[in-house]
């Protein structure tokens, strides 16, 4: 559908449509030539009990009120052309999603999530916040390029980042401002998927698992002047920018990012 209307369709149509309405409208003109008033009346949808002077008394070219009827058709039939092509592209762009890829990003995604909340939630155990801290710092990066494979892209982002190696790019940031609208709203799904098309013609599964912030989360996450006084001048001296902040339990915390190639 995305290509119904493109250049040489709409041409098409319109040429369609002018040669149908010439087929109906030159007998009808014929007849009203020879005085009908009726076939008048009718090309004009006018109603029936209307008198109308015949057109030569009122000085009107026949062949003029065919070329506007005409004008007036082709007119709108390129209105609605115009219109309709973001809402066409727009469907097309809604691409089915393959479901091996699909698969191959939600385990990718599963299996990051697992391995650095298994590494982190034992060390808060073993060596408390600032442990914690550290292996975020200088582990968790290296764990997550291991789940790397297959010329699959994957990593951790968020609107607020502590470390910049997890900012997000225009479309991961589109994508999180998206799913925090969902989440403000009651809303938040599992993850979030979707195709795109880059400009090489590659095509790419992009997808976003929604990270949420979970109790144990606050050590390090929370508000600043309830955390540890090691912790807050651990994460000043590593992270002086640090944005990731000031989170309670249930916040809309970030995502997981994945990317799977597809065929093209």
């Amino acid at each position: 559908m995305g290509d119904f209307l493109d250049n040489s369709g709409f041409f098409t149509i319109t040429t369609f449509f002018c040669r149908s309405l010439q087929l109906v409208v030159r007998p009808r003109f014929d007849v009203a030539r020879a005085g009908d008033l009726s076939a008048i009346r009718e090309i004009l949808c006018l109603p029936n009990p209307l008198e109308i002077p015949p057109f030569s008394k009122r000085g009107i070219d026949l062949r003029e009120v065919k070329m506007k009827i005409i004008i007036a058709f082709i007119s709108a039939v390129m209105v609605f052309g115009f219109f309709s092509l973001p809402f066409q592209r727009s469907m097309a762009a809604a691409e089915e999603i393959p479901p091996a890829a699909l698969a191959k990003a939600k385990s990718t995604a599963e299996g990051l999530m697992k391995d650095l909340i298994g590494l982190l939630f034992s060390t808060l155990d073993a060596e408390g916040p600032s442990g914690a801290v550290r292996i975020c710092a200088e582990v968790a990066q290296d764990r997550t390029a291991r789940h790397a494979r297959e010329g699959i892209y994957v990593r951790r982002v968020s609107q607020k980042v502590r470390n910049q190696a997890n900012r997000p790019d225009a479309i991961e940031l589109q994508q999180l401002e998206q799913l925090a609208t969902l989440h403000q709203q009651k809303k938040l799904p599992m993850d979030l998927a979707e195709v795109r098309a880059g400009s090489d013609g590659t095509r790419q599964l992009h997808y976003l698992r929604p990270i949420v912030t979970m109790e144990r989360c606050l050590a390090c996450h929370g508000p600043r002047d309830k955390m540890e006084p090691e912790v807050r001048e651990l994460l000043s001296r590593r992270y002086p920018d640090d944005q990731a902040i000031d989170y309670r339990v249930g916040d809309f915390r970030g995502a997981v990012s994945v990317r799977v190639p597809l065929e093209k």
